[in-house]
């Protein structure tokens, strides 16, 4: 059925819907003056005397007038589609949406009003904030939320160091049955034991590293009943403006049980904290020395890394994995990131031409162009040494953290 929509004039108001107009479906207001064949209204005028046509006698030229076709407030339109432009003009308010939101917002809405019977006339309607709460309780989530640390900074200042219960996660994370499965782990390796399943000579997962079997034997040892979790941790600054005001780093960490392809699945990190922008308004000219700088972002990380250390001077943590009850023994395997970086977890000199460039060897600047070089290491034992001498943390380029 198609018809004119006559609005008065007398008052714009007229010329919205009614309540009872707009909760009505489509069906209902069939019989209405509103028009759901496309819309096709016809806007064209009642014939004007310029637009008669003129006898061949007359010499007056009357020029075409062109307008927008467009006009306002001259169609009511359907309550379904008066929503969706709604929802599409508050979107269109907030920069940097999916374009596909949208489209994915409304076929959640119509999901739920047609498979799920939801009476949107009695919709309970929550904020963001009180959604979050309510699914926190009935799921009992407190253990995700972050805990804010007041850290003073060497030059007296306050800083807040954003951290989470990492044994909590870490139990959220054995006891998820999607994570814990076979599929997942990484091949010829027995996550209970710690040890490969069958003797092989390739080196491909963290287990078949060097280091993988004095780990798992210090911490481990021969208990039966524990469960050696080694952590594969990252640890970088990155920037989420192009200022840098609001750079932090994260430290982000995933099991080391898992194969290659979980590992490189962001859904299998686990965010342990994050540390601030730690120089953020303090200008060009600060007093804090390079070494006061660095020891502040290493008491900012020990907020992290001591709830490790915690839970291994209590002997592990008790739960089930996969249904059987184990002992967890956690420590941190491996850190990846950039040299910057590693450098400052070990205190190695970052600027300037130090003696030894590596932080892990004695090796000279001319020397690391050989082919082949003659690396000696540095161990902890000589680092430990270093502790008790004036000068022998510096003779090793290591700032004294």
């Amino acid at each position: 059925m198609t018809s004119d929509v006559s609005l008065p004039t007398r008052n714009p108001l007229h010329s919205i819907p009614s309540l009872h107009h707009q909760s009505s479906t489509q069906s209902k207001l069939e019989h209405s003056n509103v028009n759901y064949n496309d819309f096709d209204i016809d806007y064209s005028a009642p014939e004007s005397l310029a637009d008669q046509p003129l006898n061949n006698g007359d010499a007056i030229q009357v020029p075409v007038i062109e307008k927008c076709s467009f006009q306002q407030n001259t169609i009511r339109l359907p309550p379904d589609i008066a929503f969706q432009v709604h929802l599409m003009s508050q979107m269109n308010e907030h920069q940097g949406n999916d374009l596909n939101m949208f489209n994915e917002i409304i076929t959640c809405i119509k999901k739920h009003a047609v498979h799920h019977a939801v009476d949107y006339t009695t919709l309970q309607i929550l904020s963001q904030k009180q959604l979050v709460e309510l699914l926190t309780r009935y799921y009992r989530l407190d253990f995700l939320k972050p805990i804010l640390r007041t850290i003073t900074l060497s030059n007296g200042t306050l800083a807040t160091m954003t951290i989470f219960d990492v044994k909590a996660l870490l139990i959220a994370f054995l006891n998820d049955p999607l994570k814990m499965r076979e599929e997942n782990f990484a091949s010829n390796y027995d996550i209970f034991s710690g040890k490969a399943k069958s003797p092989r000579s390739t080196v491909d997962e963290i287990h078949t590293g060097s280091l993988w079997e004095p780990a798992q034997q210090k911490y481990c040892g021969d208990d039966p009943d524990a469960f050696p979790l080694g952590l594969a941790c990252f640890y970088d600054k990155t920037n989420t403006d192009v200022l840098g005001s609001l750079s932090c780093a994260p430290f982000i960490c995933t099991p080391t049980f898992l194969n290659i392809d979980c590992r490189n699945d962001d859904s299998n990190y686990m965010v342990l904290g994050y540390v601030p922008n730690l120089g953020y308004g303090k200008g060009t000219a600060q007093s804090q020395t390079s070494l006061m700088k660095l020891q502040d972002e290493h008491n900012c990380l020990s907020l992290i890394t001591n709830q490790i250390k915690k839970n291994h001077d209590e002997g592990g943590f008790w739960t089930e994995v996969m249904g059987r009850r184990v002992c967890v023994k956690v420590w941190i395997h491996l850190i990846a990131g950039d040299t910057l970086g590693h450098n400052t977890l070990v205190g190695h000199f970052n600027g300037g031409l130090p003696k030894y460039i590596y932080r892990d060897c004695k090796c000279l600047f001319e020397e690391l162009s050989s082919p082949i070089p003659l690396c000696s290491l540095i161990t902890l034992a000589e680092l430990q040494q270093a502790h008790l001498t004036e000068d022998g943390l510096t003779n090793h380029c290591k700032k004294n953290i």
